[in-house]
């Protein structure tokens, strides 16, 4: 599972990443250090994607005042906006629920910035 919070998905998505290098170095008794790392630098790019989801949710979670979050729930909390999360919704790919958000939800534009800028800079 990686590190950084990324949940079961990930967790799989890594086992399916390193299983088949793996087991293709055991069978062949290659097991040196420079093939271990060579085979855990297939997971650079899956830490760098967990990273920015970290940003982009500390962005949200630790940046904001009390009455800022509370704005942001009451929003995400009206029936329109539960019924776009429920239908675009996908914790492993949250940009399709988000371009959508930011279409037809006013209020979730004045957070793209915020949102971008964690991404792009952590």
């Amino acid at each position: 599972k990686p590190t950084t919070g990324g949940g079961i998905g990930p967790g799989f998505n890594q086992v399916d990443l390193l299983v088949p290098r793996l087991s293709k170095s055991m069978e062949n008794n290659e097991l040196s250090r420079g093939t271990m790392n060579s085979i855990s630098a297939l997971l650079k790019e899956m830490a760098r994607n967990q990273r920015k989801k970290r940003a982009l949710r500390d962005a949200f979670l630790t940046e904001m005042s009390d009455n800022e979050l509370e704005r942001i729930f009451d929003v995400w909390a009206r029936p329109e906006v539960t019924d776009l999360i429920n239908e675009f919704g996908d914790i492993e790919n949250p940009i399709p629920l988000g371009i959508k958000m930011l279409r037809e939800v006013p209020e979730f534009r004045r957070l793209a910035g915020r949102a971008a800028k964690a991404v792009l800079w952590g």
